[in-house]
């Protein structure tokens, strides 16, 4: 931004607009033109029946917010937040200008108090008004140096801003996933947002094909290999916010199919008290911090938040006399005094090649990520059974069912019985909307035999407003149980997963057919 005596000049788009006080007279009165500027930039939708005029400037008061043009946001670096019954708050990321808060003051006609924003929130602000406006302003995006490597088909202004698009859009709607998938005809993108799937965008398949080569130039993957597999990843920055994105493509009948998981790589590891786990639980999870020689496996399908408890308890532990390692693939988050140490198969550095190198690097806690082959799984058992501690991921539908999942991966029973300790499992269920949800009548017959015959006395249903983006949801909690094993046999220490859910059901917390869904 940059601002002059005579008045205030854009600097952040490519929409220059001037508020200038000067020779139209005193911008503070509302019929100047400077109010008359900013009224031209500003649209209000819903208009009440009654209006009241001020000083010759007519104040049309709506049952809507207001909302600034995406020009004028470009132009002035301002958005608008509320309005309250004593003054209308606006945001910005750097100072503004005397004679523009002057100027807003007289087209709403009540002060104007700014509250600062990071510029991350005022591009996402502008990327709500239109998905145009995201094509032309693609600048707050930062993707490495390709070295060369961006060919004539990665250069191709509309595919760049239409994969900057997609990564804005993807971000601001909290998505965890991008998919871009062929047809015979056209191409679909779609979303994963809380888990579930949303369809967000229909292009050709030529199209597509451009799309697909711009995202794996970024990759560092071979554009000119159709016919195989390829992973990658890219790493970007987004207003000072570093995002890992881990890039799938695979070969399909209709062309390359390409899946792209978001990574904040910037957020902070959540605490044990933030995973949203009900007490009684939440207790014993933090209490595994302190456990020794034993073996904790946290279980439950892809995408069900295994990770994010695993880095909550080993935030917990005292990393200064501990010496806590990591094996992960790939290395989503780092914890400061915890060392991450990446897997790569394709160089002969499994989890079970990794995990032998780890143990002779006197370890007091291991954390393995998943336990994916009888090898892995039978020398974590033996590390826990040496007097390490270890956590991992195992994929089973509830608790005590981990003892009889190592079994069968290959462990012998005498080595279960000896290292498993407890198992914590989880899902991620969608929360209603507060702002829309409604009270439902009985629950379908399949949603009580999901349920395990419960019928609940109270419950509640999705219904959709612009808060949620008219999905009857915002955002997700656990529904977890926790179980320790006696001699490898589950000895339950707390509510299951399903007294977990149906308490989340009566508290109308998440609807039952959600429920139904994730068990």
């Amino acid at each position: 931004m940059h601002s002059e005596d005579t008045g205030y000049r854009e600097t952040i788009g490519d929409a220059p607009l001037v508020v200038r006080a000067g020779r139209d007279g005193d911008v503070r009165r509302p019929g100047s033109r400077a109010a008359q500027r900013v009224a031209r930039h500003v649209r209000r939708s819903r208009v009440a029946a009654s209006s009241s005029n001020s000083g010759g400037f007519t104040v049309i008061e709506t049952s809507t917010n207001v909302q600034y043009s995406a020009e004028f946001i470009r132009a002035t670096g301002i958005v608008y937040l509320k309005r309250t019954p004593f003054e209308v708050i606006v945001g910005a990321a750097e100072p503004v200008p005397d004679d523009v808060i002057v100027s807003l003051e007289a087209f709403h006609a009540a002060p104007v108090a700014v509250e600062e924003i990071t510029r991350e929130e005022l591009v996402l602000h502008l990327s709500a008004r239109t998905s145009d406006d995201i094509e032309s302003h693609t600048a707050p995006i930062v993707w490495p140096s390709q070295q060369g490597r961006l060919e004539a088909v990665a250069d191709d202004e509309p595919v760049v801003n239409r994969v900057n698009r997609y990564v804005i859009e993807a971000i601001r709607v909290g998505a965890s996933d991008v998919h871009i998938e062929p047809s015979a005809t056209d191409a679909s993108v779609r979303f994963r947002v809380d888990g579930v799937l949303e369809p967000h965008d229909e292009i050709p398949r030529t199209f597509a094909r451009r799309i697909v080569a711009r995202i794996k130039v970024l990759a560092a993957l071979d554009t000119m290999d159709r016919r195989r597999p390829q992973d990658g990843r890219v790493k970007l920055t987004l207003f000072a916010t570093p995002y890992d994105l881990r890039v799938s493509v695979i070969p399909t009948v209709h062309g390359e199919s390409v899946s792209i998981r978001l990574c904040d790589s910037g957020s902070v590891v959540r605490s044990i008290s933030e995973l949203g786990f009900p007490e009684p639980v939440c207790d014993r999870v933090r209490s595994l911090a302190q456990v020794e020689s034993a073996l904790v496996v946290l279980s439950g399908p892809t995408g069900a938040g295994k990770t994010t408890t695993l880095h909550a308890i080993l935030s917990a532990i005292d990393r200064t006399r501990r010496n806590v390692v990591s094996i992960e693939d790939p290395v989503e988050y780092t914890i400061p005094g915890v060392t991450h140490v990446p897997v790569d198969a394709s160089h002969d550095r499994g989890y079970r090649d990794v995990l032998k190198s780890v143990l002779r690097h006197d370890p007091d806690v291991i954390a393995v990520g998943e336990l994916r082959d009888k090898d892995a799984a039978e020398l974590a058992v033996r590390a826990a059974m040496t007097g390490h501690t270890v956590f991992t991921t195992l994929h089973t539908r509830s608790a005590p069912t981990v003892a009889v999942r190592l079994r069968e991966i290959g462990v012998p029973q005498y080595a279960v019985t000896a290292a498993l300790s407890s198992a914590v499992a989880q899902r991620l269920v969608r929360r209603l909307c507060h702002s829309c949800r409604e009270p439902m009548p009985e629950p379908p017959r399949r949603v009580e035999t999901a349920l395990g015959g419960f019928a609940p006395s109270r419950a509640w249903g999705a219904v959709g407003c612009t808060a949620c983006r008219n999905t009857g949801f915002t955002g997700r909690m656990p529904i977890v149980e926790y179980v320790e094993f006696v001699d490898g046999a589950p000895a339950p220490t707390a509510p299951s997963m399903l007294e977990c859910a149906k308490a989340v059901v009566e508290t109308g917390e998440s609807s039952p057919e959600e429920i139904a869904r994730c068990l």
